[in-house]
């Protein structure tokens, strides 16, 4: 498997060799280094698609942005959907009950890898000395919420 940098400074690109052989390489984002929580030390089995919650193992390309993953499958369903806005996203309602259950595990990693990503930016924010208030305010929460939440 590769890992690849395309443009941006969070968005590597994984995708596995036309011949399935191969080295995996890695190259990580130069314009920040690396913070828990970010592509950079997870493994195949922990990223996944934000949309359809395939693992990148079951995936031929993953790309990865600062919030989230999204695979070559909803890429082209996107595609789709952007030429014509009456075809709908796929849905997951016809996948069995097992299906769905293997899922789960992934949907919880996007959930803390989201979480992370905004104590990272909470972080960022109070380091550049912007106030609870500014912060709380453009989360919709109160400055004591804010402060309780990420203090």
């Amino acid at each position: 498997m590769h890992w690849t940098r395309c443009a941006g400074p969070f968005l590597p690109l994984r995708s596995r060799p036309p011949d399935g052989g191969g080295r995996e390489h890695v190259k990580i984002p130069l314009t920040f280094p690396p913070s828990p929580g970010t592509m950079a030390g997870m493994d195949d089995a922990e990223l996944s698609c934000s949309f359809c919650l395939r693992t990148a193992r079951e995936v031929d390309r993953l790309l990865a942005g600062a919030a989230g993953h999204i695979c070559d499958a909803c890429v082209a369903a996107c595609d789709r959907i952007l030429a014509d806005p009456s075809v709908p996203f796929p849905s997951m309602s016809a996948e069995t009950d097992e299906s769905l259950l293997a899922r789960l595990p992934a949907a919880d990693r996007n959930v803390a890898a989201a979480d992370t990503g905004l104590r990272g930016l909470v972080d960022l924010l109070r380091g550049r000395d912007v106030s609870w208030a500014r912060i709380g305010e453009a989360l919709g929460v109160s400055r004591q919420a804010a402060w309780q939440r990420f203090a």
